[in-house]
């Protein structure tokens, strides 16, 4: 996170079709207005029964995720998707801090393009295993940084 002046730029990295969300506090009562840089990255397709789904976006609007008689979170996934996400959360920040904290969808900045990391996603969490999660949200960092360039 980076603060400049009374914007705070809070980078937000989508992973496959789960939002990495980081945790805003607000100190003050004085209005905040957050900036988001977002970027969607995927994993290396899998199939291990440790995760849910493959590791990729869902960009196909006809694939079908269906829970009993309702489609959950429809596809497509894609950057307009994310988009209605952050429009949401505006919504949710603006009025569980009484007006005090809003995201600046006009700055605020997302990628179109998906790009794709090096590993599959039990590499970044191994599934039932004991790992040094520090370690691998660094190294998950490091490979986001490099495909985004």
């Amino acid at each position: 996170m980076l603060k400049h002046g009374n914007k705070i730029f809070l980078p937000l990295i989508f992973l496959g079709a789960t939002p990495l969300w980081a945790e805003v506090g607000v100190s003050t009562v004085t209005q905040e207005q957050i900036t988001i840089a977002a970027v969607m990255v995927q994993f290396q397709q899998d199939t291990t029964s440790g995760t849910a789904g493959d590791g990729t976006f869902v960009l196909d609007p006809d694939y079908g995720i269906i829970c009993s008689d309702f489609a959950m979170d429809p596809p497509p996934h894609d950057a307009a998707y994310f988009w209605d996400h952050l429009r949401a959360a505006n919504i949710y920040w603006d009025r569980v801090s009484d007006h005090a904290v809003t995201i600046d969808l006009d700055a605020s900045y997302l990628s179109n393009h998906v790009y794709t990391l090096p590993h599959e996603m039990s590499y970044y969490h191994p599934f039932d295993q004991a790992f040094d999660l520090t370690e691998k949200l660094s190294e998950f960092t490091a490979d986001v940084v490099s495909v985004v360039g």
